[in-house]
């Protein structure tokens, strides 16, 4: 019995493993996107200090 119960635990901590991962892919995105826009506001700024 305590042989069947090993695998479903193990599974759950794969979806839970997965999930974390994919909440933390998103995050990184969401941050990208955010830095990209910070990146273009100070090289327009720049250039239009020359």
């Amino acid at each position: 019995m305590m042989i069947l119960i090993i695998p479903i635990i193990l599974g759950a901590a794969a979806v839970i493993t997965a999930g974390v991962g994919v909440a933390a892919g998103i995050d990184g995105m969401s941050n990208m996107e955010k830095a990209k826009k910070i990146g273009k506001n100070s090289e327009s700024k720049y250039k239009k200090n020359l």
